[in-house]
């Protein structure tokens, strides 16, 4: 962060509000302003509500990356066969694979992965009218892209070094959903996404990882990192055990810990 430049910016781009959070170079972050929007008509209405946002708290020329709720995005996983080796084919099989899962037109939808050839990877779709509007609506306001992610995708960057637990889950939990997710390494080989109240409970949270321990086939991990946002019930586990497996809680220096709409 550029001395010249003290001031952060990032846009939390929720299910029908756009939220601006900054901090500075010695404070946490806080939200500076916040505006609705219809998701329905994105196109003709959050361009002119991001600039109406960003003009009035952001200096043009600034980075200004966009985090959008997991809610919006699409979450799937993708094997591809042993012969497969070029990023087209990997494309082609996502793709396909997508439309399978889901029932949209691909073409709709802008899907970014961690690419692989030999291993199962994650891929994470994002509306494709979504994304141009938030890119062009920056490039046209005069300010930079600092990158455009899923929340759950910035969450799992930042805090990668801090899962270090061979064969751990990982969960982030929102107001009104819950993305839990199985890996090997540091690579994501299972994932689901839920909308609807997240559990409140340690009663609750176990039952949901039995039960996604079965549908995956798998057994539960040693460790469940959590994500979630601040004053939520699960976090408050941290350090605790449900059954076998040790809740370890994960607090980014992000304005996703705390509630958006």
């Amino acid at each position: 962060m550029s001395r010249f430049n003290p001031d952060r910016f990032q846009l939390l781009l929720g299910v029908d509000t756009l939220t601006l959070a900054t901090r500075t170079r010695k404070t946490s972050w806080r939200v500076c302003a916040s505006v609705a929007y219809v998701a329905q008509i994105a196109a003709s209405t959050l361009q002119s509500r991001l600039q109406q946002l960003l003009s009035a708290h952001v200096p043009r020329g600034r980075e200004v990356p966009i985090s959008i709720d997991d809610r919006l995005t699409r979450y799937f996983i993708v094997t591809p066969p042993e012969q497969v080796n070029s990023f087209t084919d990997l494309q082609t099989i996502a793709t396909l694979r997508f439309a399978t899962l889901f029932g949209d037109k691909a073409a709709d939808w802008v899907m970014q992965a961690d690419w692989a050839v030999g291993r199962p990877f994650l891929v994470c779709a994002v509306p494709r009218v979504l994304m141009t509007t938030l890119l062009s609506g920056l490039k046209t306001g005069g300010w930079f892209s600092g990158g455009v992610k899923p929340e759950s995708v910035w969450i799992w960057n930042d805090c990668a070094h801090r899962m270090r637990q061979s064969d751990s889950w990982f969960a982030r939990i929102g107001s009104r959903h819950l993305l839990l997710s199985a890996g090997t390494g540091r690579h994501i080989t299972a994932v689901n996404l839920s909308i609807g109240s997240p559990p409140e409970s340690a009663e609750a949270l176990k039952a949901l990882l039995m039960r996604e321990s079965l549908r995956w086939d798998r057994p539960l991990p040693p460790t469940l990192y959590v994500s979630q946002v601040a004053g939520g019930a699960i976090d408050s586990l941290h350090g605790q055990r449900i059954g076998d497996v040790n809740i370890v809680a994960l607090r980014p220096n992000s304005p996703i810990q705390e509630p958006v709409a």
